[in-house]
């Protein structure tokens, strides 16, 4: 098929760069799939694929993704897409694999439809730097509307930092994350891949492709988390929550309850053999306050009375809404510890 149409262009911002494209209609077998494409680099990358892949393999594995049925049957709905497919100058998609994906298989259903034998492009020059086509897909995928999975944008932030010497501060800029978003997540892929994935690999049937994009959440987790940094600085600590996430012992929301648990060797044993929920339970009936939300907020602020600075106590002594706060929590608590202090029965005679 050749060409059918091809316009005069226009030009696009870049990461700060004027970049001149050509806006085409082509026809479906002059545009290819981008086997770098982050979800398609894990596999290849952590031995999930062999290359070289075909054009099959690359379809199948872009039909695999989340949403892909939905979008197909929007795109079969409209008769075709709108927003154009943006690809390098030899046809190799930066943005839009799954619209394209969606396209191939209506036209393999159906090649006589005219509606499934072009797509509209947005062709990018030849002499594009590298750096700026990787900055471009994550502006779309980590900060745009078609938001890739946790371990994709990842995988894309560490290439742009690790591999194309991109600043962190100008990847948060281009993705609408701060610097130290960007760090946290660098963290977390590096150790899903350096601590994580050789747990699992020790499981025969462990499926890493799976492990990365469901688990990646807790290695961030881990990563985030102010109380963690203690975990973060042992090594023998970082190896047993790698273990845990690697043998399906923890999930993503208890990850930031860890703190609690290793404060207590018995816990902490137990977390290791059995784990999270299991060191969890015999925290809750070692002390049923542990979990409470109440008594953990009235630790909080019993802490932060204690801290007060003198400019805080100032507030108090100038401001009568301060004080009457103040006053109210006085009363609270003077009627708490009476409700909760046992009345005295009186001594027969």
């Amino acid at each position: 098929m050749a060409v059918s149409e091809k316009d005069v262009g226009s030009t696009l911002t870049i990461s700060g760069l004027q970049v001149k494209v050509t806006h085409e209609r082509v026809a479906i077998d002059q545009v290819r799939l981008d086997p770098n494409n982050p979800r398609i680099r894990l596999q290849i990358k952590y031995g999930l694929r062999k290359k070289p892949l075909t054009d099959d393999d690359l379809l199948s594995i872009v039909r695999a993704q989340p949403g892909y049925d939905d979008l197909q049957k929007q795109i079969r709905k409209l008769g075709g897409i709108y927003d154009p497919i943006i690809v390098r100058h030899d046809g190799t998609v930066v943005e839009g694999n799954t619209r394209l994906a969606a396209v191939w298989v209506l036209h393999g259903i159906n090649g006589n439809d005219e509606r499934w034998k072009t797509v509209p492009v947005t062709r990018l020059p030849v002499d594009i730097p590298e750096k700026v086509v990787e900055m471009l897909m994550a502006n779309f995928h980590i900060a745009g509307k078609t938001v890739w999975r946790l371990a994709a944008q990842a995988d894309q932030i560490y290439r742009l930092v690790k591999e194309l010497n991109v600043s962190t501060q100008q990847v948060a800029d281009e993705t609408r994350m701060t610097v130290r978003q960007v760090e946290q997540y660098l963290s977390a892929y590096e150790y899903m891949i350096n601590e994580v994935l050789p747990e699992a690999t020790k499981n025969a049937s462990a499926d890493w492709q799976q492990i990365l994009e469901t688990k990646f959440s807790h290695a961030l987790e881990l990563m985030k988390g102010k109380k963690l940094q203690s975990i973060r600085d042992d090594p023998e600590a970082r190896k047993d929550v790698a273990k845990l996430i690697a043998n399906n012992k923890i999930k993503g929301h208890e990850v930031r309850k860890l703190s609690d648990v290793i404060s207590n060797k018995k816990t902490t044993a137990i977390l290791k053999k059995d784990g999270f929920k299991a060191a969890s339970d015999a925290m809750k009936k070692a002390d049923p306050t542990a979990h409470s939300r109440l008594i953990k907020s009235m630790r909080s602020t019993t802490e932060m009375l204690r801290s007060m600075t003198q400019h805080d106590i100032a507030l108090f002594r100038q401001h009568a809404s301060a004080k009457a706060v103040l006053q109210n929590l006085a009363t609270a608590v003077e009627d708490l510890v009476s409700l909760s202090t046992p009345a005295q029965g009186k001594r027969s005679a």
